[in-house]
This record gives C-alpha cells, sequence and structure tokens, in this order.
C-alpha cells in the first residue's frame, strides 16, 4: 500500500496536481493558483506588526522546507530609513511601531522589499485591515490607500503577495480591496503559509513544463456565461455546467445532449458510452436510476 501512494503522490507531481486535504484551504489555495503569480526565484519575505506571528510563520516555512529571503543590504538600509531604529529589517520584518503613527509605512515597505532580487513574494502577517477597527476610524482612508500601493507595486514587480490578517472576516475596505485585486486573504496563518507553498510549487512545475493559464483562451462574454442557464445557480444541470466551464477551457470527454432517440443517428463512439438523465429535478441521478454505465 505504502508504494502504490508513493507512486500516486509521485504521478500527482508530475502532473502538477495540488492535493488539498483540509476544506478550509479549498477556496485560499484556488484563489492563490488562479490570480497570483507563481513564486519568483528566491526566498519568501515576512512583513508583519507582530514579532511571536513571525515566528511562527518562519516555523511553518521551515517544516514545508521553503527558505525565507535574505534581503539585500541595500534594502535593508531602506527599510531602516522607513522604519525607524526600532524596526527588524533583516527578514522577517517588523515595523515595529511605525504603523501606529502612519500605516502607509506598509505600503511603501512592500515596495522596497518586492524590489529586492532575492525576494520571491511577500507574505502579510498581522493586523492590517483592521487597525481602522482596532484603534481609530480615521485609519480606514489609510490602509485603503496602502492596499492599493500594495496591488500596484506586487503587480509591476510581479511578485506574489498573501495576506494573513486576524480581521480577516470582518469589514474591511482595505482587505476587501485585496480581494478584488486577487491577493488570498485569511485568518489562518497555516493556511496563509500553504497559499506560498503553493506558488512555489507551481514555480517549479512551470520551469520543467508550459503551465496553462485562464488567460490563454478568449474570456467569454457575460451574455456566453449566463446564456441558457436558469436564474438559480443551484438549479443548473449538469450539461449546463458543463457548458460553462467548457467555456473557460475545463476538458471534458466527448459527450452529446440529446432530447430523443433519433438525435442518435449517424453518431458512434469508439467505446462504450453512459447514458445520464439531465434533468433539473433530478440532481442525484443514481438515486433515480438514472445513470446507464457501458452501453
Amino acid at each position: 500500500m505504502s508504494v502504490a501512494i508513493s507512486e500516486l503522490n509521485l504521478g500527482q507531481r508530475k502532473a502538477g496536481v495540488v492535493e488539498v486535504t483540509r476544506e478550509d484551504e479549498l477556496l485560499p489555495v484556488a484563489l492563490t493558483l488562479a490570480h497570483q503569480p507563481p513564486a519568483a526565484a528566491g526566498g519568501i519575505a515576512i512583513l508583519s506588526d507582530e514579532g511571536g506571528q513571525n515566528a511562527l510563520a518562519c516555523d511553518l516555512f521551515d517544516e514545508m522546507g521553503y527558505p525565507i529571503a535574505v534581503l539585500e543590504s541595500g534594502t535593508q538600509e531602506r527599510l531602516r530609513e522607513l522604519l525607524g531604529p526600532a524596526a527588524a529589517v533583516r527578514n522577517p520584518v517588523d515595523v515595529a511601531g511605525a504603523a501606529d503613527s502612519d500605516l502607509g509605512v506598509f505600503g511603501e515597505a512592500l515596495r522596497i522589499i518586492v524590489a529586492d532580487l532575492d525576494v520571491a513574494g511577500v507574505l502579510l502577517v498581522g493586523l492590517f485591515g483592521g487597525y481602522h477597527l482596532r484603534f481609530s476610524r480615521t485609519f480606514e482612508a489609510v490602509e485603503v490607500e496602502a492596499a492599493e500601493r500594495m496591488l500596484r507595486d506586487s503587480a509591476a514587480a510581479e511578485k506574489l503577495v498573501v495576506v494573513h490578517s486576524v480581521y480577516a472576516q470582518e469589514d474591511s475596505p482595505a482587505l476587501s480591496l485585496l480581494r478584488e485585486g486577487g491577493v488570498p486573504v485569511t485568518p489562518s496563518l497555516d493556511i496563509a503559509c500553504r497559499c506560498v507553498e503553493v506558488a512555489v510549487r507551481r514555480r517549479d512545475l512551470s520551469s520543467r513544463s508550459p503551465v496553462w493559464r485562464s488567460g490563454d483562451l478568449p474570456s467569454p462574454t457575460h451574455h456566453e456565461v449566463r446564456e441558457g442557464s436558469s436564474p438559480q445557480l443551484d438549479s443548473l444541470t449538469e450539461w449546463q455546467v458543463r457548458e460553462k466551464l467548457a467555456l473557460h477551457g475545463v476538458e471534458f470527454p466527448e459527450g452529446l445532449f440529446v432530447r430523443e432517440v433519433g438525435d442518435l443517428h449517424g453518431r458512434s463512439w469508439e467505446s462504450p458510452a453512459a447514458l445520464k438523465v439531465i434533468s433539473p429535478g433530478i440532481p442525484l441521478k443514481t438515486e433515480a436510476d438514472g445513470v446507464l454505465l457501458n452501453v
């Protein structure tokens, strides 16, 4: 059994499969793969406002076998000038009390860090997005401005960004802006580090073979996606879902939707087919004896 499992895992790695074993990882990992670039060459940089979370993130990356970046001396000097003498600037980068007086340091610090050639991406850790909730509503506009800068500078540098925030489940305009920009935002440090890990795996796969991206296909129009679908998403039939996913490049085995036997005239397959009933009123086909195999 252990040999079979090892062979399966090897096959998954060769195929670029990312296995998710926790339900709460599924969406953040999928969003990372869909919207973030593969991790660039180098290690990850950790930027935070809390030293304890920094240490935990370092431990998690160590367990994954993924090194954190060694920041260039020039990068450290620029961070020191920005953050002041109390900050830690070697990586993990801890803004210490600098953010208390100017939340804009998050955006500026990220700009300095992503410019470092040894940095593959940035994991932002701590309270970002919640300063206006924790301290004063006057911080809200500054956090939004910092988030806008993070999106702009990380995109320009083509560097990965993942955000852990203890306020990820709160109403935060800055965090909403980051999510809209394709940045994974999670209240779990474990999941944030996992998102970084899959971006690194994608990078390693990219170095061996081409990676499919949704941008390789023409984007379907809003009309194409909605045409023929039911008003309620949960009432879409399997065939309608298949058509919508095919517009985004998802491949399926050959199939044919028929309403009567005559629709099958002139059609043939090299191997046995499966017949499945398609009806909005029958979501569980096997329970209704609606599947016939080896036809």
